[in-house]
């Protein structure tokens, strides 16, 4: 049997998907008689060419990638990708696998949902790791990231239960949506100081997440970037983060104190909701918004300051703040105070 595209010998091998010669898809019946006869003698870095292994060993330039799976690895223009879809019976992989060196990028979803992958050891040459690369990875503890690396794609790590600790390079500079997301056992992760942005949900429920400093240079935090982070004790914001994004500290119920910078001028929707051990927090003078639910439930809470350029108080900013005893505003909010959630016993002080 013969690829019908290259013409690739595919002598007695059966149940295959794409040519291991070209990559094209092969349908259940080919063509007995190639258009044109090429050697299967080893590989070729001419063109697009697919290295696939049944038998769960992928041999590329000599080097070797045990598995437990099938696999597959395109090399085009003398570069090496993991392609997306790469194992098709993941749940058999189990352990650890060494990616060969060559390989310079680790597309979406390679490892996604290889639930007994506990190590992989990737090559220097890697300089980009796809969307959800190792989502719900849950046995893996640990990895280590090449130097060329600059940026950690959405949902990258989402759902790796049992990773307790990986080490940034320097170089990167963003950390993507949900990167991170339900990282369980992470308790502590040191960000480059060439970071500037942590993307939506990045952290978000890393329960075990104690403390993490910000790089200097980040100025956007996003929405939910620290959410169900309940171990979250303490995290200090660089000077040049000017807004709390929605649900931001949302459910951080070990966050007991926070220092927002001068620059802050927004505390966006439900931005320290259910942060019940925070027991005071200073809002900067440039502060002009204080969002919904921003301060819901922080049942510790037990007074506030509200600068002289606030205009906007929303719904329910403060409700379930039961130990909230006086709360000082200028005289022209005071209007907004009935939606705010305010407990009846609270004293209001007007400037």
């Amino acid at each position: 049997m013969f690829c019908p595209k290259c013409g690739f010998d595919l002598e007695d091998e059966k149940g295959l998907k794409f040519c291991p010669q070209c990559g094209g898809v092969l349908s259940r019946e080919q063509e007995e008689k190639p258009a044109e006869k090429r050697s299967r003698k080893g590989f070729s870095n001419r063109g697009r060419i697919i290295a696939m292994a049944a038998a769960g060993i992928l041999a590329v330039g000599g080097l070797y990638v045990v598995t437990h799976a099938k696999c597959r690895l395109v090399i085009k223009n003398n570069e090496f990708f993991v392609r997306e879809g790469i194992f098709e019976k993941k749940q058999e992989m189990t352990g650890s696998i060494v990616v060969p060196e060559g390989v310079t990028s680790i597309g979406n979803e390679v490892f996604a949902w290889c639930s007994s992958l506990s190590g992989i050891e990737l090559p220097s040459g890697v300089t980009s790791i796809g969307d959800s690369a190792f989502l719900n990875c849950s046995s893996l503890s640990s990895i280590e990231l090449p130097s060329g690396v600059t940026s950690i794609e959405r949902s990258a790590f989402a759902g790796c239960s049992s990773l307790s600790s990986i080490e940034l390079p320097f170089g990167i500079t963003s950390i993507g949506f949900c990167a991170f997301y339900s990282c369980s056992s992470l308790r502590s992760i040191e960000l480059p100081s060439s970071v500037t942005s942590i993307g939506d949900g990045a952290f978000a429920w890393c329960s075990s997440l104690s403390s993490i400093e910000l790089p200097s240079g980040v100025t956007s935090i996003g929405d939910g970037a620290f959410e169900g982070c309940s171990s979250l004790s303490s995290i200090g914001l660089p000077s040049g983060v000017t807004s709390i994004e929605g649900s931001a500290f949302e459910g951080c119920s070990s966050l007991s104190i926070i220092e927002l910078p001068f620059g802050i001028t927004s505390i966006e929707y439900s931005a320290f909701k259910g942060c019940s051990n925070l027991r005071s927090i200073e809002l900067p003078s440039g502060v002009t918004s204080i969002g919904e639910e921003a301060f819901a439930w922080c049942s510790s809470l037990s007074s506030i300051e509200l600068p002289s350029g606030v205009t906007n108080i929303g719904e329910g900013a403060f409700s379930g703040c039961s130990s909230l005893s006086s709360v000082t505003l200028p005289a022209h909010l005071v209007d907004q105070l009935a939606n705010a959630g305010i407990p009846s016993s609270c004293q209001i002080i007007t400037y």
